[in-house]
């Protein structure tokens, strides 16, 4: 199982990536106000909070939001992998100070994760670089129009995907990635 957190005090994010990547039945949501055990069927453990003091798991996947709390000088029991919008100067420049591995996501194509474009209900999302998922496959940049309603932040999908591709799980969804 993989321990994914969300530092999101609003939890929508967790809300929002549970739901878009068809996880309903295989992923156990924790926040701050509850405690779930996760099954042995779970795949991830998304943890949503914006108030974050300690985080222990297998490499954690640590996906930022504006709203975090997150510090430099928490306590992270193993080697994290950070998802941060690029536009969230704060996080990024405190993560600039480690050695954490980073994705970013946002409208540049320096980010390691973009989108070239947004018309008529659909999204053009873009990995600008290679990328090594957990199953240790290298994914090579590519473009992958999504349908898009506006109806989350662009971020959101960004993060997702980015989720998604670690996972090696979009293959299989391409014409229903979200």
């Amino acid at each position: 199982m993989k321990t994914v957190i969300i530092s999101d005090k609003k939890s929508a994010l967790g809300n929002y990536i549970k739901d878009s990547l068809l996880l309903k039945d295989n992923c156990a949501v924790i926040s701050r106000e509850e405690i779930i055990t996760p099954t042995a069927l779970c795949r991830l453990m998304l943890i949503t909070s914006g108030d974050i003091k300690y985080i222990k798991g297998d490499s954690p996947v640590i996906i930022l939001t504006e709203s975090s709390c997150f510090s430099a000088d928490m306590n992270i029991a193993s080697d994290p992998l950070f998802i941060v919008d690029s536009q969230d100067k704060g996080h990024i420049e405190m993560l600039s100070k480690t050695a954490y591995p980073v994705i970013t996501c946002g409208i540049s194509g320096t980010d390691t994760i973009s989108y070239t474009s947004i018309s008529d209900g659909f999204i053009t999302l873009s990995l600008n670089r290679q990328l090594v998922s957990f199953q240790q496959r290298m994914i090579t940049p590519f473009e992958m129009p999504v349908e898009f309603t506006g109806e989350y932040p662009v971020y959101y999908v960004l993060s997702a995907f980015a989720l998604r591709l670690l996972l090696d799980d979009f293959e299989n969804y391409k014409d229903n990635l979200f």
